[in-house]
């Protein structure tokens, strides 16, 4: 069962098996195109991205072969909007999969959120945030769905709902968690509690498993704080700006600072994403780099003690695509 992953460059995918032997494609996209986010149900592979000023999904069942992309989804997310490797899987309040994208609606668009069960058809899903700001990533977990974006105003700057719906906004209630200060990049539920990566290099972590609870928070972590993926126990931060080159690892997830940190990457700019494999207990994060150039993905088994030797590049993929910007893996 492969692992993709998406992004700019030669190719817009590739898939591999075992991280050694890597196959390329392009989904059917324009050469301009760049590939915003992937998810895996189980059952499809969904793939979002943009073209210019149009939008596009495409689906597939094994992670290989890909239908031709539909452009449904521009309804929503406008010729002024834009998606960042915002999608995710989960369940609507009557326990439908449906797949959730958050972004920038543009100006004249009617939703900063898109929901679909089909990775082809799209409703909106509302505006959680104001009118000219967007969302950056989401999440679903425990019956929550959240998002988490820059809103114009730092209380409303990581929302939730219980009562998503395939039928789309009309029904859709968006509340604010209201306990942060500054906008948030990225968000993910680790079985037990929520983490959310906020600006200024802050990693907040909810004292139970609603989102909506209070919040303590640890620093030293990127200052856009984007890329997180968790166990119950532990999780590994990534992301932009200050310190953007290092992963930082945390166990427990509500320690004071990371355990260790250690820089996996040396030309890219930002970690757009991490993966857990629970299977090999395998980290993998991905990174917007330089076609040929340096770390553009890198895993790791041994987060537990991550010496610089523990992140291991993968150079096939440096070659091929050049900024890798979102990751799936077969559930």
């Amino acid at each position: 069962m492969p692992v993709v992953i998406v992004g700019t460059g030669n190719n817009r995918y590739g898939y591999s098996n075992d991280l050694v032997t890597w196959s390329w494609g392009t989904f059917g996209f324009t050469p301009t195109a760049v590939c915003c986010g992937i998810v895996n149900s189980a059952s499809l592979w969904v793939v979002i991205g943009n073209s210019g000023t149009t939008f596009y999904s495409s689906t597939s069942t094994n992670g290989t072969t890909w239908t031709t992309p539909s452009s449904n989804i521009s309804a929503i997310f406008t010729s002024t909007g834009w998606l960042y490797n915002a999608l995710n899987f989960g369940y609507d309040k009557d326990g439908n999969g449906i797949f959730l994208a958050t972004g920038y609606g543009g100006t004249s668009g009617s939703s900063s959120v898109a929901i679909s069960s089909d990775g082809v058809n799209w409703v909106t899903g509302g505006k959680p945030f104001a009118t000219t700001y967007f969302g950056n990533n989401c999440y679903y977990g425990n019956g929550y769905w959240v998002v988490v974006g820059n809103s114009g105003n730092a209380s409303t700057s990581v929302m939730y709902s219980t009562n998503v719906s395939i039928a789309g906004n009309a029904s859709i209630t968006w509340t604010t968690c209201g306990t942060f200060t500054d906008p948030a990049y990225g968000v993910v539920y680790t079985g037990n509690r929520w983490l959310i990566g906020s600006n200024n290099s802050y990693l907040y972590y909810s004292s139970t498993n609603a989102p909506n609870s209070t919040y303590s928070s640890n620093q030293v972590v990127p200052q856009y704080p984007n890329a997180i993926m968790s166990t119950q126990n532990s999780a590994v931060v990534g992301g932009a700006g200050t310190n953007y080159s290092n992963l930082y690892y945390f166990k427990p997830v509500t320690t004071a600072s990371p355990t260790s940190a250690v820089s996996a990457t040396s030309t890219p700019s930002r970690t757009w994403q991490i993966e857990y494999i629970e299977p090999t207990a395998t980290w993998i994060a991905v990174m917007e780099g330089t076609t040929g150039g340096n770390n553009s993905i890198a895993y790791s088994t041994d987060t537990q003690r991550q010496s610089n030797t523990a992140w291991t590049n993968i150079a096939t993929v440096n070659t091929n695509m050049k900024s890798c910007v979102g990751i799936a893996a077969a559930r």
